[in-house]
């Protein structure tokens, strides 16, 4: 028991990896949905949890920054939300324009 309490983090990962690709095209079906459903339980979960741990972390630093720091904050948010809504844009307009000059068969 002693050798399991001492594998890392990272080595677990890759042990759960390696299973993963060998017992995956074996597994039967049931089994398989299982996984898939925990999976998207963990994964929706994961995604709403992660950027609450960002904010809660980045926020006592920034108000710890002194006067000024809300500024870089706010002027940080328009910069990241700016250049998504801008890149979103872009692949709209460039599918569409793919979408239009692609030849028929």
């Amino acid at each position: 028991m002693n050798v399991l309490k001492k594998i890392p983090l990272l080595g677990w990962i890759v042990v759960a990896i390696i299973l993963g690709i060998l017992l995956g095209p074996v597994m039967p079906v049931g089994l398989g949905s299982v996984f898939l459903t925990y999976n998207s339980i963990f994964s929706g979960f994961l995604s709403f949890i992660v950027p609450l741990i960002i904010l809660g972390l980045v926020m006592p630093a920034i108000a710890e920054l002194g006067k000024g720091a809300g500024k870089w904050l706010g002027v940080t948010a328009l910069i990241a939300y700016g250049s998504t809504v801008l890149a979103g844009i872009f692949c709209q307009l460039l599918a569409l324009h793919r979408l239009a000059n692609r030849r028929r068969c």
